[in-house]
């Protein structure tokens, strides 16, 4: 994981990029122009999963801070979220209603500081030399308000709809609700482990 600063971050997330906030089901609509291999994102949406205070990768000491996961078919999609201890949000999903002949799913997770930071923005959806592009960011309160002292992990689920191949791979920049960003490779043979 190659850490990146918060302004870099910012800056690949692109000109065009436009953001959903967890906490509602939001569309990002249209995002960006076909790549060479004439794919372009024809609709995203973003489903909000929540966030927990047990680490996900299930070992409380590790520092890791985000990661993500592409997702290509409905067992991988149920691999990940258990892999992820959300088993209960499974529940919360049709499944089915997502077709993956013509879309596939980025999951991702990001840290924050404290209780506050619950939420996850998605910013700079692209598709670029196949690879699908995407910046996930912790975020905190708008205003000052009490929060408990926890590191808490925010988790969401982006839903890709494309025109043309479906990406196979995934670059995703991650911010941290310390500010701190990171850079992590996801790609649908990626074996999902705990870790």
């Amino acid at each position: 994981m190659n850490r990146i600063t918060r302004r870099r971050a910012l800056q690949l997330a692109g000109l065009g990029a436009v953001g959903g906030i967890a906490g509602c089901l939001d569309s990002l609509g249209v995002g960006g122009q076909p790549g060479e291999d004439g794919a372009g994102i024809v609709e995203s949406k973003v489903h909000p999963l929540g966030s927990t205070l047990s680490h996900p990768t299930g070992d409380a000491s590790s520092d890791q801070r985000g990661g993500a996961i592409l997702i290509d078919s409905a067992d991988r999609l149920e691999a990940a979220l258990t892999a992820r201890q959300l088993e209960d949000r499974l529940d919360e999903i049709d499944i089915d209603e997502f077709d993956f002949d013509e879309a596939v799913l980025l999951y991702a997770w990001v840290s924050g500081p404290n209780t506050c930071y619950d939420e996850l923005t998605v910013d700079g959806l692209s598709i670029d030399g196949g690879k699908l592009q995407a910046t996930v960011e912790s975020v905190g309160p708008e205003e000052k308000k009490v929060c408990g002292e926890a590191v808490t992990h925010g988790h969401v689920l982006i839903e890709v709809t494309v025109d043309g191949p479906l990406p196979a791979e995934a670059e995703v920049s991650l911010i941290d609700g310390w500010g701190e960003g990171y850079t992590v490779a996801a790609d649908v043979d990626q074996q999902i482990t705990p870790a």
